[in-house]
C-alpha cells in the first residue's frame, strides 16, 4: 500500500456504494505499514464493519498487484457462509484475480483435498478445521505462503477449550512461518488487556478502538400473565405474533429445544406467518435454504439459537426478539446488532422473559448496557487435555522434538506457566499412557525415534486421531428425516 493513499479503483468502489473508511479502519491500515507490530486487535461494536476490516489489507494489496494470502478463523459456520457471499461480491466488483474458499465440516473431503492442491488467497475456516490442517504435511506449504491470520470475535472463544486449541495451533504455525501478521477483532469487554496478552505471540500487539458507539434501543415486554417459573413462552404467543407480523425479525432463544417448541407453536397457531428455524443440528442444506429465504424476503422471521448472533449481515432485519434472559451483556448487544446492521443504524431488540425472575435479569442487563458496563472475561489457564490432543495432531504431520514443542507451547499466554516437568508428564501420558497405563499397549499412541523425537505410532491411530479431534464434546447422534425421506439434520440421542 502506498503511503496514506488508497488505489483509485478502491476509492471508486467505496464512492459507488456511498461508503467511506472509518477512522479505526484508516488507523489499522496505517499501523500495518510499520514493522513495530505483528499483531493487531480491533475493538468495535456489532454492525460497525469490524469483520470486513480484517480483509482490507488483502483486498487493497491485490489491487496493487500484490497477492497476499489470508486464513480467516470464525467461531461459527454461519458467519463463514454469509461472509463468503459478501466477499465474493466485493471481489467481483473490484475485478480482482483472487480466489476464496470455505474449509469447514460442511465441505466434502474431495473439496478439501483440492483446496490443499490449489490453495485460495482467502481461506475461511473454523478453529477445529485449522487444527486438522496442522496434522497434514501437505498444508505446511499453505502456512509458509500465508501473510495474514485473522481471528473474528476473539472474545467468544478466548476463554474456552476451543481457544486453547487455537492458541496452540497458531504458535505451531508461527514456527513454520514467523512472518505471519495476526489480525483479530472483538466486541467491547471490560478486561480488554486479556485479549491483547492472549494475542501477543511476536512482539507487541497494536490495540485499535472504534470509539463510535452504536445506537441500541432495548424494550422489555412484560405481560400480566407472565409465569412465576418455567422457560416457555406460550403466554406471549399473541404478542410475538403482533411484532413479527409486520417486521422482519430474528427471534433468538437460548436452546434448540426452545427453538423447536416455539417454531411449532407459532406455526400451528398462526397459519399466515412465514417463519423459519435455524440451529446447529439442522443440515447444511436446510440452513442454507433458510438463509436464502430470509435474505430474499420469502419468510418474515427466523427462530435461531446463538448460531445467528455473530457476523450475519442481513440489512432487511427490522427488530430482534430475545426469548428469555440472554445471561450476558455482550450476547444481547451482539444479538441486537443483527437488526439495522449498519454503522449509523439504530438496532432494536425486544426482550421477552419466560418468567418473573427473568424479567429482573432483563432489567439488570438493560441498566448495565446503559452504563457501558460490559462482560468481564475470566482468565483461564490452558487445558492439559487440549495439549494432549495438540501433541497427537502434530505427531500425525511428522516427528517432533519435545524441546522445540515445549518452547512453542510456553510462548502462548494460556500455557506460559507450564513447567517442563508438567509438559514431559503430559508427553509421557500421550506416548504410552503414563505411569498408570503404560503396561497396556492400547494406550501407546506415539513411538519414540532414535533421535529422541516422537511420531504417531501407525496409520490406524492417525485416522482415529483425526476423526476424534476437537474440543466440542460429541455424543451419539441420530439422523432426522421427514416422512418423504428428506434429511433435516442430526440430533443427540438423549435430546
Amino acid at each position: 500500500m502506498k503511503k496514506n493513499r488508497l488505489p483509485e479503483t478502491f476509492k471508486s468502489f467505496l464512492k459507488k456504494r456511498g461508503w467511506s473508511l472509518f477512522n479505526f479502519q484508516k488507523e489499522f491500515l496505517k499501523s500495518l505499514k510499520t514493522e513495530q507490530f505483528n499483531q493487531f486487535l480491533i475493538s468495535s461494536n456489532t454492525g460497525t464493519g469490524k469483520t470486513i476490516t480484517l480483509f482490507l489489507p488483502t483486498l487493497i494489496q491485490a489491487l496493487e498487484g500484490k497477492k497476499k494470502k489470508i486464513i480467516y478463523i470464525s467461531p461459527l459456520r454461519s458467519i463463514i457462509s454469509d461472509l463468503f457471499d459478501s466477499l465474493k461480491t466485493i471481489i467481483t466488483e473490484l475485478k480482482l484475480d483472487i480466489n476464496i474458499s470455505k474449509r469447514t465440516s460442511d465441505e466434502t473431503s474431495n473439496i478439501k483435498k483440492k483446496q490443499i492442491e490449489n490453495p485460495s488467497e482467502i481461506i475461511l475456516t473454523t478453529p477445529e478445521s485449522v487444527a486438522l490442517m496442522i496434522a497434514k504435511k501437505e498444508t505446511d506449504l499453505i502456512f509458509k505462503n500465508i501473510s495474514y491470520f485473522a481471528i473474528d470475535e476473539l472474545n467468544e472463544i478466548i476463554n474456552t477449550k476451543r481457544g486453547d486449541q487455537l492458541v496452540l495451533v497458531i504458535s505451531h504455525i508461527l514456527k513454520i512461518n514467523e512472518k505471519i501478521k495476526i489480525f483479530s477483532c472483538s466486541s467491547n469487554i471490560e478486561n480488554f488487556q486479556y485479549l491483547s496478552n492472549w494475542l501477543s505471540f511476536n512482539r507487541r500487539t497494536k490495540i485499535i478502538k472504534n470509539n463510535h458507539k452504536k445506537s441500541l434501543k432495548l424494550k422489555i415486554c412484560f405481560l400480566e400473565n407472565i409465569p412465576n417459573y418455567g422457560h416457555g413462552v406460550d403466554y406471549a404467543l399473541k404478542e410475538i405474533y403482533k411484532i413479527i407480523k409486520n417486521n422482519k425479525t430474528i427471534i433468538f432463544v437460548n436452546t434448540r429445544a426452545q427453538a423447536e417448541i416455539l417454531f411449532k407453536n407459532l406455526y400451528l397457531s398462526f397459519k399466515d406467518l412465514k417463519i423459519g428455524i435455524y440451529h446447529s443440528s439442522l443440515s447444511k442444506k436446510v440452513r442454507e435454504e433458510t438463509e436464502m429465504k430470509i435474505k430474499n424476503n420469502k419468510i418474515n422471521s427466523v427462530i435461531s439459537t446463538s448460531s445467528l448472533e455473530m457476523g450475519i449481515d442481513w440489512k432487511n432485519i427490522d427488530k430482534i426478539l430475545n426469548i428469555g434472559a440472554p445471561k450476558s451483556v455482550n450476547k444481547i448487544i451482539q444479538r441486537t446488532g443483527r437488526s439495522n446492521h449498519q454503522h449509523d443504524g439504530i438496532s432494536e431488540a425486544i426482550l421477552i422473559p419466560t418468567n418473573k425472575f427473568e424479567y429482573l435479569e432483563c432489567l439488570a442487563l438493560k441498566n448495565l448496557i446503559s452504563n457501558n458496563q460490559f462482560d468481564k472475561i475470566k482468565e483461564k489457564k490452558g487445558s492439559k487435555d487440549v495439549l494432549c490432543q495438540h501433541l497427537l495432531l502434530i505427531s500425525c504431520n511428522s516427528s517432533f522434538s519435545p524441546e522445540s514443542v515445549y518452547k512453542s507451547v510456553v510462548k502462548t499466554y494460556p500455557y506460559k506457566n507450564l513447567t517442563k516437568e508438567e509438559f514431559y508428564q503430559i508427553l509421557q501420558f500421550v506416548y504410552n499412557g503414563g505411569y498408570v497405563l503404560k503396561t497396556y499397549k492400547d494406550w501407546a499412541k506415539l513411538k519414540k525415534l532414535k533421535n529422541g523425537n516422537y511420531i504417531v505410532k501407525n496409520d490406524t491411530l492417525k485416522t482415529n486421531i483425526l476423526i476424534n479431534s476437537g474440543t466440542i464434546i460429541d455424543s451419539s447422534n441420530i439422523k432426522i428425516k421427514t416422512v418423504k425421506g428428506k434429511v433435516l439434520g442430526t440430533v443427540e440421542e438423549n435430546f
